[in-house]
């Protein structure tokens, strides 16, 4: 498609949806052509190359063909986009869109359009059934498209850690996943630099406190309002003990949060009821609600899936497929650690 202009993005969001004739917008595009009507269908149309593209073009097209207006009074136009969209094969839609070919071939005949134009036209209202739609729609999102991809451009990990804080829970583990496989460093929670959601620190963006299971907004923010801490000492006297309690600490320490911090005793957190010597790899397998790889495990996994498109997408021109691919199995996994561990969505 090679969008040159605003419009372009316009009809490709609109007209990928397959209720249009692309290739022959294409055509006209790239050949400075039009299709010429000789009548208001020009009009309808100037900014499409004379092909009709929209819901709305479609309205005004069959409201040009009846003699009325778009908010036509008896509500014939607003009823032919409906009909359009319940074209299927049944005996009722076979009959009503038989109908609907002989109304507008008869009008376009009648508009002094050639028996050429008259069927060029029926091609149009018949593909529009396949998914036509609507200009207003089509302009707000692709607009929106336009903005956010000069974000994600301009702005990579602003954009990034933002589009995280958007995630609803149960897609922002597949989101972490295919920013890390971009080879963006995801840090996991860390008291110096971490807060109640995604941030961006120099070329990192840091996971929030809160994708520890058990640790809540209020305890997150108590930490970042009393920052910056040199030392465990510090950031003992510093923190609400009430808010930051020791089930919290015992949480931040085994998670790792302090590990930016000089070495330290850990008889200065005062969690000493707790199981300290828990494996903590483990630990943070069980309490974290994203789950942040290293980054020889992201290799290995980009490494497998690299051969997973090789081996099912040999064409490399066929179309985009998503789908999820369980990249890491009990069977053809060589570390322990990734066995049956991961599914990942990948774009082939």
């Amino acid at each position: 498609f090679k969008p040159k202009t605003f419009m372009d993005l316009v009809v490709l969001n609109g007209a990928g949806r397959g209720g249009a004739d692309t290739q022959m917008y294409l055509d006209m595009r790239d050949s400075k052509t039009s299709v010429v009507w000789k009548n208001q269908i020009d009009d309808i149309c100037k900014n499409t190359f004379g092909i009709p593209i929209f819901q709305e073009q479609f309205m005004s097209i069959y409201a040009f063909l009846l003699d009325t207006e778009f908010d036509d009074p008896l509500g014939r136009v607003d009823k032919m986009r409906k009909q359009i969209a319940k074209f299927r094969s049944s005996p009722e839609a076979n009959k009503a869109k038989d109908n609907l070919r002989k109304e507008i071939l008869t009008c376009a005949k009648n508009k002094g359009m050639t028996q050429e134009q008259a069927d060029l036209l029926w091609h149009f209202f018949n593909l529009a059934h396949g998914y036509s739609f609507n200009l207003a729609h089509s302009t707000c999102y692709s607009y929106i498209a336009w903005q956010l991809l000069w974000y994600k451009h301009n702005y990579p990990l602003v954009y990034q850690a933002s589009t995280l804080n958007a995630c609803y829970k149960d897609e922002m583990q597949r989101s972490v996943d295919e920013l890390q496989r971009e080879g963006i460093e995801i840090v996991e929670p860390d008291v110096c630099n971490s807060g109640s959601s995604w941030t961006v620190v120099g070329d990192k963006i840091y996971a929030p406190l809160t994708i520890i299971k058990g640790l809540g907004d209020l305890a997150a923010q108590e930490i970042v309002n009393v920052r910056p801490f040199t030392s465990v000492e510090q950031f003992m006297s510093s923190v609400n003990l009430r808010r930051v309690n020791s089930a919290v600490r015992y949480k931040l320490y085994m998670c790792g949060a302090f590990d930016s911090l000089p070495e330290f005793d850990v008889k200065l957190l005062d969690i000493d009821k707790y199981d300290i010597m828990m494996d903590k790899k483990k630990y943070k397998n069980d309490v974290f609600e994203v789950k942040i790889y290293e980054d020889k495990v992201v290799k290995e996994i980009n490494n497998h899936l690299d051969y997973l498109r090789d081996i099912l997408i040999p064409d490399k021109e066929q179309k985009i497929v998503h789908g999820i691919i369980s990249t890491i199995t009990r069977e053809n996994s060589k570390n322990p650690k990734l066995r049956g561990d991961m599914a990942v969505q990948y774009k082939l």
